[in-house]
């Protein structure tokens, strides 16, 4: 195996994910600056190695994806993996003990989400589904639990139509604007702040007010 295929195969096994655009190769997530220089310097070796490897297209499904990340056959599917974020949801959704950004959870929910955690180790871009499901709980916290189940699908169905290497990053709240990511970064710890019946404590409606004036800006 030479310095390029290491490489690729280094990259991929740490859940970054390689594609090819014409003569541009594609990174995601962003590496840190070391990883890029030396994907930068094996550039034309490791374009040539992805127009011959059919699991970095697009058009491929998410399970052959699995297989090259893991080198066997996946012991969990992407619907295995939607059923358990489903079943979490409705827990998260009221729960404050638990912390889904650095897996911490509660004894109600210990099990599952420890399981849910397990089940991330199975897909080579877990660091970006798990960012996406986090930003799946903040919006059922903020519009309820319909409104999470609509957007865990909307992942689903993006995922079905583009492949995974087109996913966005996790949408918090409505927009990604600065007062709203201070709210959102608050009522999510805070053990006093209910925004579906708009309860907050006394910095949580401050910074509800900023987060709403900036909405009409």
């Amino acid at each position: 195996m030479n310095t390029a295929q290491n490489l690729l195969a280094m990259a991929m096994q740490s859940g970054y994910t390689l594609t090819m655009n014409g003569d541009k190769l594609k990174v995601k997530p962003v590496p840190p600056t070391g990883l890029l220089e030396e994907l930068r310097a094996h550039k034309a070796e490791l374009l040539t190695l992805l127009s011959s490897t059919p699991a970095n297209d697009a058009n491929h499904t998410v399970t052959d994806r699995q297989r090259t990340f893991l080198k066997r056959d996946p012991l969990v599917t992407e619907a295995d993996l939607n059923k358990m974020q489903r079943q979490l949801l409705g827990h998260l959704l009221t729960c404050r003990d638990c912390a889904i950004e650095e897996h911490i959870y509660c004894h109600l929910a210990e099990r599952t989400g420890n399981g849910y955690a397990a089940y991330l180790t199975e897909f080579p871009d877990a660091a970006q589904r798990h960012a996406d499901y986090v930003g799946v709980v903040i919006q059922a916290r903020i519009r309820g639990l319909q409104a999470g189940f609509t957007a865990l699908e909307a992942l689903t169905r993006q995922d079905r139509d583009t492949g995974r290497e087109t996913a966005r990053g996790a949408s918090y709240g409505i927009d990604k604007r600065p007062a709203e990511l201070a709210f959102v970064n608050h009522f999510t710890a805070c053990a006093y702040c209910f925004p579906r019946s708009g309860k907050y404590c006394g910095e949580g409606r401050e910074l509800h007010e900023l987060a709403r004036l900036e909405t009409l800006q």
